[in-house]
């Protein structure tokens, strides 16, 4: 009997043995098992938090759209605007809203928050998978010149005149403020009147004749001025003078479509083709303006201009601006329209026309042609024409210089992570 005594003991340790084996193996592996959820969690907050950082760096890119259309922007609101499993909150400050902190007008200040955990509320960050992340960003909205060009085309420029110096094609420069803007020709400033385009590709500047331009011709950022500038004789005539550079500027310039202000009323199609029409000054919409003949159109006021159709001006006296002073009379055409210039005699104002082409035509008129102010477009042409022997004059008044885009392009100055 003893025997099967000492048998039990044995079987009772390797039960006891077996016992601590399993409670040992259950530890290691529950301590095995919770290490491996610890860093499951990690590598998901880690997840979370790259999230939240790319959320932040959304309601960057968000602001920064915004600011070019209205520098006043000033963010999101009480919201956060949800995007995939999360949402972004943008704040910006101004020295309008913040003068203490920010003293620059120009300046504003883009504080982006970027928040994880679904639709949980980002000011209640109730959520395990919650996390944020917060960028700062400083920009520069200073506004660009609308008319700082004589010419501009956003994609091309091109100017053909005959080999008659008779038929000639200047620009110069004017400052109305200084009342230095008058006809004829020998009263203005010979220098500057720019030309200029966003193209790069070859001939994106093409002057033919006898054409001379005084100041630079500027070429878009990437463009090569050797290739993008072609200037060549016109049968017997002389070459193509320039007295300024070759120049490519760091940035395009910015050629946003003409948003027709909201509560404006559509005054329908401007035709006038004999006769006087008066307007005071203010701001106007047609639907396309016709402007021929003995037909005259003039502002007893400063005067904006929306059109939403094509334009023509084939009047020597077709438009009047206030004080003969191009500032008081802009042109703001929407979309992609045909405007044609031809026979205006002398005209004050500006055009912007960003989606359209501008012709510049002669008419049949020996009569001078003079357009001082600024024509923007997205191509501005002039071909020659043999059937006349019209000079025209196209100068720039430096007085434009202040009325600015109303798109801008934000420039990012600073940036940190809080």
């Amino acid at each position: 009997m003893k025997p099967k005594r000492k048998e039990t003991r044995n079987q009772k340790g390797m039960i006891l043995i077996s016992y601590m084996f399993i409670s040992v193996l259950a530890t290691l592996s529950l301590a095995f098992f919770l290490r491996s959820f610890v860093f499951y969690q990690a590598s998901e907050r880690v997840q979370y938090r790259i999230s939240a950082f790319n959320l932040a760096e959304t309601g960057i890119d968000q602001a920064l759209i915004q600011l070019t259309s209205n520098p006043s922007y000033t963010g999101s609101g009480p919201s956060c605007t949800v995007l995939g499993n999360g949402c972004y909150h943008i704040e910006v400050r101004s020295s309008v809203t913040h003068p203490s902190e920010i003293t620059d007008p120009n300046i504003r200040k883009i504080i982006a928050s970027g928040h994880t955990a679904g639709q949980t509320p980002f000011n209640n960050p109730a959520s395990y998978a919650h996390e944020m992340r917060q960028i700062e960003t400083y920009v520069d909205v200073t506004p660009e010149p609308l008319f700082n060009y004589t010419i501009f085309g956003d994609t091309k420029v091109d100017f053909t005149s005959s080999g008659s110096l008779s038929q000639f094609l200047g620009t110069a420069s004017c400052d109305s403020n200084l009342g230095n803007c008058g006809v004829p020709w020998s009263d203005v400033e010979k220098a500057d009147g720019d030309m200029g385009t966003n193209g790069t590709a070859a001939a994106s500047i093409h002057l033919k004749g006898a054409v001379a331009i005084p100041g630079d011709l500027v070429v878009g950022p990437t463009g090569d001025p050797a290739s993008a500038i072609r200037l060549e004789a016109y049968g017997g005539s002389s070459p193509v003078h320039v007295g300024g550079a070759y120049a490519n500027p760091g940035q395009p310039k910015v050629m946003n479509d003409v948003q027709i202000p909201t509560g404006l009323t559509n005054q329908g199609n401007l035709d006038v083709s004999s006769g006087t029409t008066t307007f005071s000054g203010g701001q106007y919409w047609f639907s396309s303006v016709d402007i021929s003949g003995t037909g005259k159109v003039e502002f007893t006021g400063p005067a904006t201009i929306y059109v939403s159709g094509n334009v023509n001006l084939r009047s020597l006296e077709g438009l009047v601006a206030h004080q003969n002073k191009a500032p008081n009379l802009t042109i703001h055409v929407q979309g992609s329209q045909t405007i044609n210039v031809g026979k205006i005699g002398r005209v004050y104002g500006a055009v912007y026309a960003p989606k359209s082409t501008i012709h510049l035509q002669d008419g049949g008129s020996a009569q001078e042609t003079f357009w001082i102010g600024s024509l923007v477009a997205n191509q501005v042409v002039r071909a020659a024409d043999s059937a006349t022997d019209n000079d025209l004059y196209l100068i720039h008044d430096k007085a434009l210089n202040s009325i600015a885009t109303p798109n801008v392009r934000p420039k990012v100055k600073a940036w940190q992570e809080v």
